[in-house]
């Protein structure tokens, strides 16, 4: 009988691919490891749900999907105990991939990816649109938000972020696919 954790990798491996998938899902879990969503469930369910976002509205982006399990890593692994320091915890996610090229890369998205409690929010979301895989990554992230555990608030914060994007570009950022998008300003508009 194959354990949760053996499923878990299988179901990786399916929607992100590639052999780092179950490295990379074992360092996500480790620093997830204690923490839970306001909804109940286990944290690392959020990371597996926005790379399961990434990989329906960017296919073949195997590369984007693993740095989704990876997303909120540096906020938290150290915060919660998991990793001892930022050097441990950075170590963990390089290594985690077999190619150190690509390690690095999803290392640079992952500290786009990490802002600091208090900020601006819309300033930080626009600082993304300059690294079109990070700002991928954090639409799917508000998208799986909304969709697991809505609050207005946070609906009214990810709705002004957005605005200011389509102000940006006149219409929906590049790479951006406009069925992401319509799917995020729908459920925006249900909650808030």
């Amino acid at each position: 009988m194959r354990s949760d954790f053996q499923v878990l990798r299988e179901y990786i491996k399916e929607v992100c691919g590639g052999k780092d998938a179950s490295n990379i899902l074992q360092t996500a879990e480790k620093a997830h490891s204690g923490q839970m969503r306001r909804s109940g469930e286990p944290y690392i369910e959020h990371p597996i749900a926005v790379a399961n976002i990434i990989k329906q509205y960017y296919p073949g982006e195997q590369l984007l999907c693993t740095a989704a399990l990876l997303h909120d890593t540096l906020e938290d692994a150290i915060k919660y105990g998991n990793y001892v320091d930022e050097n441990e915890l950075v170590n963990a996610i390089t290594s985690s991939y077999s190619s150190p090229s690509e390690g690095k890369h999803v290392l640079q998205i992952l500290y786009l990816l990490t802002h600091e409690p208090g900020a601006d929010y819309s300033k930080y979301v626009l600082s993304l649109s300059d690294n079109p895989g990070a700002l991928k990554i954090k639409l799917a992230d508000m998208l799986h938000n909304l969709s697991s555990s809505p609050h207005k608030k946070q609906a009214l914060k990810y709705l002004t972020a957005l605005n200011s994007l389509e102000l940006k570009y006149s219409g929906i950022p590049p790479e951006i696919n406009p069925a992401h998008w319509s799917q995020l300003q729908d459920i925006i508009k249900t909650v808030s």
